[in-house]
């Protein structure tokens, strides 16, 4: 009898032991989270905030620029400068016009006022990028722009005078994007011949980085 019991305890004992250790043994329990495809999130999707295209080269950036100066949007525009850009290389400041006024404003507030700041872009960007400039590269055609490096918009004709857009991009300056804005008049001369006096070209010229991405270089004026 006494053999019996110690037999029972041994097998308790022998079971309780086993079950602890398949319980230390025992791999904890995850939740693992299911994901479901979804085509437009998985895919590249050309669309970036409603509004602009993912980059994948300089062309793409720059339907993005264009965008921005067609939606005035201020934010936006600052990704495509460089603050502060230095004023008396860039040509930025004369297309500004500064007052005596403002001129002594810009002296008191900073150090170095030749400098174009990015509030000034806040202020001043319908003048950098006025009407004639949106409505001429709205026309520009982004596909011969890419594939042969030039494009050309139409000739505009308005209060005496006639503009258009000419971009070109060139490899053979590390890259560079130059947007210039022909202007020229409408006058005659007695004889019923064009005068050519008046007119000029507003260059504006980027920097390609890496063959993806626009910065602002500097503006030139011609004529």
């Amino acid at each position: 009898m006494k053999k019996i019991s110690l037999m029972i305890m041994f097998l308790i004992g022998l079971y309780a032991c086993k079950n602890k250790l398949n319980k230390t043994i025992e791999q904890p329990k995850h939740n693992v989270e299911k994901r479901s495809f979804d085509p437009v999130k998985d895919t590249l999707n050309t669309k970036v905030n409603n509004n602009y295209i993912e980059v994948k080269t300089w062309i793409d950036d720059f339907k993005n620029f264009r965008q921005a100066v067609y939606a005035k949007d201020k934010a936006k525009l600052k990704s495509y400068f460089r603050f502060p850009i230095v004023g008396d290389n860039s040509g930025i400041c004369s297309l500004l016009s500064f007052n005596d006024v403002e001129i002594a404003k810009r002296k008191a507030k900073y150090v170095n006022p030749d400098l174009f700041y990015e509030e000034y872009l806040d202020e001043f960007s319908q003048i950098i990028f006025n009407a004639d400039f949106v409505k001429t590269i709205m026309k520009i055609k982004t596909a011969q722009l890419f594939t042969k490096h030039h494009a050309e918009t139409p000739q505009f004709i308005a209060d005496g005078k006639h503009y258009q857009m000419i971009a070109d991009y060139y490899y053979e300056e590390q890259t560079a994007l130059y947007l210039n804005m022909n202007y020229g008049n409408n006058t005659l001369d007695e004889s019923g011949e064009k005068i050519s006096e008046g007119e000029y070209n507003v260059i504006y010229i980027f920097d390609v980085l890496d063959g993806k991405k626009n910065y602002f270089k500097k503006i030139e004026l011609a004529g």
